[in-house]
């Protein structure tokens, strides 16, 4: 079997998305279109010399290989792959000002998609799938689609404001809708005048803010875990805990609670010693 009939087969016979196949696409690029057995030490490395010299970055190279390494697999080829070092990554969040600024271009499917996105700080196929599924009720449960870990958030009262089912430009989480997404934020950079804004950026935002908010709670958020703690504590009850600490956007209308959700929010955000003097002047006042 030749490496990108593999590569299609994998794709079709596992319903994922088709990263594997431009993998094996830009492999054969430079290697040729071989087939999977004809795959050794020799043609990797000429594959790597040519890929630098081209200018794909080392984060392009090892993902092909990656790829190439499960596709091999499924076509029942054990393959080794070298390892290839990459430069330790430099997050760039995108600002909370700048998801303000391109909301009123974006269209309503990518309001609800940035919504759903920056709280659960999903993958961009994975926020698409929740997307496509729906939010309902007071909880979201997701297991990821890369890593197979169970995912527990909860939906606040603003999130639920973006609950509705409205027309969507796609019918799953396939590569297409992942490029209509990427292309509705740079059509809406440009508009506003910033930065270009990423999906990746989103969720590097999102985490940000859930570790401001609670480090546990970032950890549990991006996928980490709580390690042993996992034997004693409910990630449920943690985020709860720093969800009303979260800062968010603006423009997705968090702030317009009633009041006493917005003084409860703000009690949440204070430190223990500011709670105990807000709950005892509370409690003088209520005494008469």
């Amino acid at each position: 079997m030749r490496i990108g009939d593999s590569a299609r087969a994998y794709c079709e016979q596992r319903g994922v998305a088709r990263t594997v196949v431009f993998s094996a696409n830009r492999f054969c690029r430079y290697a040729g279109d071989l087939e999977v057995s004809e795959i050794n030490a020799e043609r990797i490395a000429d594959f790597i010399t040519r890929a630098r010299s081209d200018g794909l970055s080392e984060w392009t190279i090892k993902g092909t290989l990656k790829d190439l390494k499960t596709v091999a697999g499924f076509a029942g080829v054990s393959l080794i792959v070298p390892a290839v070092k990459t430069p330790r990554p430099t997050p760039r969040p995108t600002p909370l000002s700048s998801i303000d600024k391109i909301w009123p271009h974006v269209g309503s499917w990518c309001q609800q998609w940035l919504a759903i996105a920056f709280w659960t700080a999903l993958r961009l196929d994975d926020s698409i799938e929740l997307q496509l599924t729906g939010l309902s009720g007071e909880t979201i449960r997701w297991t990821a689609s890369k890593t197979g870990r169970q995912h527990v958030w909860p939906c606040p009262q603003w999130l639920r404001k973006f609950a509705d089912r409205i027309p969507l430009p796609y019918s799953r989480a396939a590569d297409h809708s992942q490029v209509l997404i990427r292309a509705e934020l740079e059509r809406c950079s440009r508009l506003a005048s910033v930065d270009r804004v990423t999906p990746k950026q989103i969720r590097q935002a999102s985490l940000n803010s859930w570790s401001k908010a609670n480090a546990t709670a970032g950890a549990i958020v991006h996928g980490c875990g709580l390690g042993v703690l996992s034997h004693y504590l409910d990630p449920l009850q943690i985020l709860e805990s720093a969800a009303p600490r979260v800062r968010l956007p603006e423009c997705f209308g968090a702030t317009s609670a009633t009041g006493e959700e917005s003084l409860l929010a703000n009690f949440r955000r204070l430190d223990q010693s500011a709670q105990d003097l807000i709950a005892g002047t509370a409690e003088r006042l209520a005494a008469g």
